[in-house]
């Protein structure tokens, strides 16, 4: 990439800076985290454009931004869904060390149970499967033949009755 290049990108950029972030922000609802955002934008562009030079610089921030935030907003996914397993795991595992704490693990497990008991069957099998039988998506998929997004969509739909099940009866 030439000087020139350079500089004609860095101008655009800190031309539209202030737009970028409160796209990347009118997604995120995080001031550094759209910072954040237009800042590695930015960094992929000017890759991109040593390459190949970019015909609109704009558009092709845009274009960037929108795609980091997609891949964030997976990225929070797969973080919540491991973090609502790992509490299931705990809630399902807590050890009891009185036979009042005994008797109020027992009703736990039975509230989550009942919760699943709840699900339809498919989501039901999906959600047993990787939640307590720990198969990867990839298996249940090979097993049930279903998309791996459809296993997604299945396992949010569980945990989120599961969760909001075992709320109302805490």
């Amino acid at each position: 990439m030439s000087q020139l290049q350079v500089n004609k990108f860095d101008q655009v950029f800190e031309a539209c800076y202030t737009e970028l972030t409160n796209y990347a922000y009118s997604h995120v609802k995080n001031r550094q985290n759209a910072q954040d955002i237009v800042h590695d934008a930015y960094l992929k562009a000017m890759k991109a454009d040593s390459r190949k030079p970019i015909s609109n610089i704009r558009a092709f921030l845009y274009r960037v931004i929108g795609n980091l935030v997609i891949d964030q907003a997976r990225k929070t996914k797969r973080r919540q869904s491991k973090e609502d397993a790992i509490k299931i795991n705990e809630y399902l595992t807590k050890e009891a060390q009185t036979p009042y704490q005994l008797s109020l693990g027992k009703e736990r497990k039975s509230i989550l149970r009942n919760a699943i008991d709840e699900l339809p069957l498919k989501c039901r099998e999906v959600f047993t499967l990787q939640k307590i039988s720990q198969l990867s998506q990839k298996e249940i998929s090979q097993q049930l033949g279903i998309s791996t997004s459809t296993i997604e969509k299945h396992i949010i739909k569980a945990m989120r009755h599961c969760r909001s099940y075992v709320k109302s009866r805490v």
